[in-house]
């Protein structure tokens, strides 16, 4: 129960701190374009202590699940020919009114809508950008500091019987046991193939349809190498020898990182942009009572189910740690796929906004005409609202669904 809590705890902070870095990517490179930021808060709801440096006042609230800026100008005043009509003028407009309440007047020529196109991708993208070099940092530091064990071509132990384990008989014993293989035996060769992993000797087992082999393997009793014959018993998952590897902590190294955080990218595009078919799926798997696995999408409860299981699953502390920064590696690669569908209000959106703004403004410029008006962006609004909105119900969804059905690993 308590190592549940702090695995929990150190989740929801790891999120927090995400979220945070996040705002942050925003935040200081509008900054640092001379764009006003009025608040830059660590949490949600009232706030606990606050102090402000500069024109910022930078904050602390209770509920940690993220973080939040406000980078001021947002969205330009109307202009002369925008003429807000229809079931959503008064949206448009309420919303021009809050941005114009938050920029004082005498720094009207500071507004995020006047920066350059590179600018205002750069701040809508440095959010973005922090929680790809998050994820890859959180993946570096579980497996390049850390490491993982991993199978070797050594036995641990050997597996008394693998066609019948109620009853072993000397009938029933595994190939292994039969060809005398012991613990710590080295595998050198199998079927005549040099073992240089674990692999090699299951794909070759797997592979043999139980016709009979050579095995060379080193006794480190005598150190020296035994050849014999061994022949893979037909089991109900397969052809096995009834062998188990020995497992040692291996480090892997940057590339290995950049790796898997090429692998956690494209895995996670794919299930965002069947987001809401993802969705249905899940949801449909509480009326059909199929069994849900970690390769499905999750709310943040289903990866806090899984974040206890893996703690939950191991003695090892240093591979708990590995466990805990892995899922967070995870959660801000998919922080960040999340943030480049080309939507608004997510990042995405807004810097397709600054590169059509780019466009007219070039096109103007070839034309030898007067500069544009910034891009009318409260008149996407209501599209933004929506796409907040889905968001929403597919978070309070999967919610519901990681309560009711939640994932098996």
């Amino acid at each position: 129960m308590l190592l549940g809590i702090i695995t929990i705890v150190i989740l929801v902070i790891g999120v927090t701190i995400s979220v945070t870095i996040h705002e942050a990517g925003h935040t200081f490179t509008a900054k640092a374009f001379g764009v006003p930021v009025s608040e830059f808060m660590v949490g949600f709801g009232p706030t606990l202590i606050s102090k402000k440096i500069g024109e910022t006042v930078y904050g602390f609230k209770p509920i940690l699940l993220g973080g939040y800026s406000k980078i001021l100008g947002m969205f330009p005043p109307a202009g002369k020919k925008w003429k807000d009509k229809g079931p959503f003028a008064k949206m448009i407009k309420d919303v021009r009114a809050e941005s114009a309440d938050t920029l004082p007047e005498d720094q009207e020529s500071r507004a995020f809508y006047w920066l350059s196109t590179p600018k205002k991708i750069i701040v809508m993208a440095g959010g973005t950008l922090m929680n790809l070099l998050l994820g890859f940092i959180f993946f570096a530091l579980a497996f390049c500091s850390i490491g993982a064990f991993r199978a070797t071509t050594t036995v641990d132990s050997i597996v008394p019987c693998v066609t019948n384990e109620q009853k072993c008989e000397p009938v029933d014993y595994s190939p292994a046991a039969k060809a005398g293989l012991q613990s710590d035996d080295k595998i050198i060769s199998l079927d005549g193939q040099a073992i240089n992993s674990w692999s090699d000797i299951t794909n070759i087992v797997a592979a043999s349809e139980g016709k009979t082999m050579e095995l060379v393997f080193e006794a480190p009793s005598s150190g020296t190498k035994v050849k014999t014959s061994i022949t893979p018993a037909p089991t109900s998952s397969g052809y096995k020898i009834g062998i188990l590897s020995k497992q040692v902590r291996q480090s892997a190294n940057l590339s290995d990182a950049a790796n898997i955080t090429w692998q956690a990218f494209s895995g996670t595009a794919q299930m965002v942009v069947t987001l809401p078919y993802q969705t249905f799926k899940a949801v449909s798997s509480i009326f059909t009572h199929e069994p849900r696995t970690g390769n499905g999408v999750l709310s943040l409860v289903g990866v806090g189910q899984i974040a206890v299981d893996q703690t939950a699953a191991t003695d090892d502390n240093l591979s708990r740690i590995a466990s805990m920064l892995s899922l967070l590696g995870s959660l801000n690669i998919a922080l960040f796929v999340l943030n480049l569908i080309p939507l608004l209000p997510l990042d995405g959106g807004h810097v397709v906004n600054a590169l059509y703004e780019g466009a007219v403004r070039l096109s103007a410029k070839l034309r030898k005409k007067p500069r544009p008006a910034p891009s009318d962006l409260a008149r996407s609004m209501p599209l933004a609202y929506f796409v907040y909105g889905l968001l929403i119900f597919c978070g309070f969804a999967l919610i519901l669904v990681d309560i009711i059905n939640p994932i098996k690993l």
